[in-house]
């Protein structure tokens, strides 16, 4: 079960966005998928404190950011959740749903 879960947070490492936390985290991915996926299976998960940031574009906004952590298990549910709960949205509802957003809308709308 744990090596399990551990490949599958790795997998889902390929997945999240860029940043810099992800590229500071690259060099122990491995470990981080590892502990994280001892946490999960060892109820001992607690989330980490978000990084708080603004941008100014276009307009001032402040950000809270997850930990690369935290975002890594966030994409994994999301992986599980998916296709469990994707049959169950309504047929036109594109929002998030994967391979659906805006070009499957054109895609619908037309007779």
């Amino acid at each position: 079960m744990h090596n399990n879960l551990t490949k599958q947070l790795l997998n889902a490492a390929t997945q999240t966005a860029q940043s810099l936390q992800k590229s500071l985290s690259l060099l122990n991915i491995a470990e981080l998928c590892n502990e994280l996926a001892s946490d999960v299976l060892n109820p001992k998960y607690q989330p980490s404190t978000y990084t708080r940031f603004a941008v100014c574009d276009p307009k001032l906004r402040e950000i809270y950011a997850p930990a690369y952590r935290d975002r890594l298990l966030q994409c994994w549910l999301v992986n599980q959740a998916e296709p469990i709960i994707s049959p169950h949205f309504i047929e036109d509802s594109l929002d998030r749903r994967r391979g659906l957003r805006y070009c499957g809308f054109a895609t619908i709308a037309q007779p």
